[in-house]
């Protein structure tokens, strides 16, 4: 019945699918019986999100060279109309035929109609998540040209910016959305991912430790709701700078030391890139990011809202709140989350840079009680949250501070 309902829309909206949908209709039997021959598929790449424009059509690449071992294959695909960052479009395009919506949605529409998987391709099925680790192992997928890098290199130094001593900082927050995404009085229909838009106040400390190491600091992120008063000519609200572009923004996620984020969209770039990335206030606890070397984490803590008591992991699985993804469903549990600390977050960034700089890392007994016990009562009770990998290591300071709750 959702799926008659989202086609109706589909159709209401874009009124050429009246014309073109009958059309790829009497084609699909065609496409469906030469498929052992040629397996022709249709789809979009998820260019409106940061996150899964860059990683669900890396790893949506990465897919398709393995089953093109085994079989011919022509894949047809479609820019939607919102593009979140013009240099990513202007890169995939590099990598990627991209065709007209209006021959490809329809085929599209029709294939998802049916739960044809098989002739359905732009989206990973994993989407974001990385699980196995195929980014770290599958180099330059995406590349710059000769031209974009040295522009690059141009506005750095102009700015005075040493390449080798930046960090990112990427903290969400619903401006972005509010601005680019909805309409006027639609604001509602993403309040329910609130939780995740950290206090920014909580990140000067760590951000203050690294201008005295005389770092870069530079925040990411477009239409910030907050700005942080931090006068320090180190310091940068890229956004608001006179030399922001869309080119520079995935440039900074290609060559930084290192990005601290709330785990939102951004940190897919320096992601792709193999750079470094301090995940913060992370929520759900079964989204941690597990598989690559290259991420150390914190995440949000989770109390029940009458006793004030914090929560185990064997009670976070028990209450089914290990994969909620909404602001709503966590106060309908009577689920309270508790955000990092301002010393968190500091001590965080002082053991995550300090590990870098001596480029190399020994689990712990607690790393590895953390993660023995991670897998035993959360993962094996995750159903969209999978994991295969474990790499990734959570901040010695964090883990003294929740030993209690890993049971």
């Amino acid at each position: 019945m959702n799926k008659i309902i989202r086609a109706y829309k589909a159709i209401k909206q874009e009124k050429y699918l009246i014309i073109l949908l009958p059309i790829a209709l009497s084609l699909i039997p065609i496409i469906i019986l030469i498929k052992n021959v040629v397996l022709l598929r249709f789809g979009l790449i998820h260019s409106d999100r940061m996150g899964h424009f860059i990683t669900d059509t890396a790893l949506y690449l990465i897919e398709k060279k393995k089953i093109e071992k085994k079989k011919k294959l022509l894949d047809f695909l479609y820019f939607p109309k919102k593009i979140s960052n013009q240099q990513i479009e202007k890169m995939w395009r590099r990598e990627i035929s991209i065709s007209s919506v209006y021959l490809i949605r329809p085929f599209w529409l029709i294939f998802s109609f049916l739960n044809l998987r098989e002739h359905l391709a732009g989206i990973s099925e994993s989407q974001t998540r990385d699980i196995k680790n195929l980014l770290t192992k599958n180099k330059n997928i995406i590349k710059f040209t000769d031209e974009e890098i040295a522009y690059c290199k141009n506005i750095l130094k102009i700015n005075k910016i040493d390449e080798k001593k930046i960090v990112l900082i990427i903290l969400r927050d619903s401006n972005f959305l509010k601005k680019t995404m909805l309409r006027k009085g639609k604001m509602h229909l993403f309040n329910y991912h609130n939780y995740r838009n950290p206090d920014v106040n909580t990140y000067k400390k760590a951000i203050k430790f690294l201008l005295k190491n005389n770092f870069h600091v530079i925040r990411m992120g477009k239409h910030l709701q907050k700005k942080l008063p931090i006068k320090n000519k180190k310091y940068v609200e890229l956004f608001n700078s006179k030399f922001h572009s869309d080119l520079l923004e995935i440039y900074l996620g290609s060559i930084c030391k290192f990005c601290i984020s709330s785990s939102t969209g951004y940190d897919e770039v320096p992601k792709i890139f193999n750079r470094p990335v301090l995940f913060t206030n992370v929520c759900p606890i079964s989204d941690i990011q597990a598989n690559s070397k290259n991420y150390m984490i914190i995440f949000q803590r989770y109390f029940d809202a009458l006793s004030k008591k914090e929560l185990t992991f064997t009670e976070i699985v028990k209450k089914n709140c290990h994969e909620i993804y909404s602001s709503f469903e966590f106060k309908k549990k009577k689920i309270f989350l508790k955000e990092n600390t301002s010393d968190e977050i500091y001590q965080a960034t002082k053991e995550f840079l300090n590990i870098l700089n001596k480029k190399g890392f020994k689990k712990t007994k607690l790393q590895n009680f953390f993660w023995t016990n991670f897998k035993k009562k959360i993962v094996k009770k995750s159903t969209f949250c999978t994991h295969e990998v474990f790499n990734a290591r959570i901040s010695e300071f964090f883990l003294k501070k929740i030993t209690k709750i890993m049971k």
